[in-house]
């Protein structure tokens, strides 16, 4: 998996953030903030940053991980980049990274990510999970 042009040329260290997508919002986005303000001596997240997230949507009234990012981005002056598996991302994203949607063949339901358990004890990483916990991006986590 190559990693994000930006990250290769200007050696800015990848910044993950995970989170829950439009379907579990979080209720406390203040308290979300104020946690990373009280951990920010330790990250000291910046511009010589890359802030990775799955390409959630800014929606301000149904605040998931893309409200999170979004006041990380303006708080922090951290540049954004969405891994998506679709063509739009929110304007605010400096960058993005598309990767091919997966099919799950039992049910038919597009997979944006997550991990796929066998039978036989093995896995699979999916969808944007596929990119962003890669040993290349990972070896470039901080």
């Amino acid at each position: 998996m190559q990693l994000p042009p930006t990250a290769q040329r200007k050696r800015k260290p990848l910044v993950l953030f995970l989170g829950n997508g439009p379907r579990n919002v979080y209720a406390d986005v203040e308290g979300i903030m104020r946690n990373i303000e009280l951990a920010q001596p330790s990250l000291n997240l910046g511009p010589k940053d890359l802030l990775v997230f799955g390409g959630d949507t800014y929606v301000e009234n149904q605040p998931d991980l893309g409200v999170v990012v979004k006041r990380v981005q303006e708080a922090y002056q951290i540049p954004l980049l969405a891994v998506v598996g679709w063509d739009d991302v929110d304007s605010h994203c400096n960058f993005f990274f598309r990767y091919s949607i997966e099919t799950c063949e039992k049910t038919g339901r597009k997979l944006y990510g997550g991990v796929n358990f066998q039978e036989d004890g093995t896995h699979a990483l999916l969808g944007g999970s596929k990119v962003y916990l890669s040993p290349e991006w990972l070896a470039c986590t901080r």
